[in-house]
């Protein structure tokens, strides 16, 4: 992933969490995140962040590999998603219309393909935390 680091976030921390089972990926993630402005939490797999949103229902938004052992990005988002309000972002390697329009029913707020640069990543978080504001959602 080009991370591509411009400048550091202002502003009060959000909490975000990252689930992505390439550890390599998800240190550069939480640490250009971290970077941006983000409060991050991490997880390895879809059942590890299923713990943590449980452990934390006031988290309400997660950055999600697609492909991942054991549960898709797409899965840990249906499960999420019927406990609570909250903005998913999917990251995938793969270019797969059909995954947009199950993502989209899924109400995920987007699907974005690696590689991405870090400015444009938090951008779509920042827009999907905002939606969610927008609707009610602290």
């Amino acid at each position: 992933m080009d991370i591509g680091l411009s400048g550091q976030g202002e502003g009060p921390k959000i909490r975000l969490l990252i689930v992505e089972d390439d550890i390599s990926l998800r240190d550069q993630l939480e640490e250009g995140l971290h970077y941006c402005g983000f409060d991050t939490m991490t997880a390895s797999d879809g059942f590890a962040a299923r713990a943590i949103t449980g452990n934390h229902p006031d988290l309400s938004l997660i950055l999600t590999d697609m492909d991942m052992p054991g549960m898709t990005g797409l899965e840990l988002a249906r499960h999420v998603l019927a406990d609570r309000r909250a903005a998913v972002v999917i990251l995938t390697g793969k270019g797969l219309p059909r995954l947009e329009q199950e993502a989209e029913d899924a109400g995920v707020f987007a699907v974005l393909r690696k590689p991405i640069r870090l400015p444009a990543l938090a951008e779509t978080l920042r827009q999907a935390l905002a939606s969610l504001r927008e609707a009610g959602v602290r």
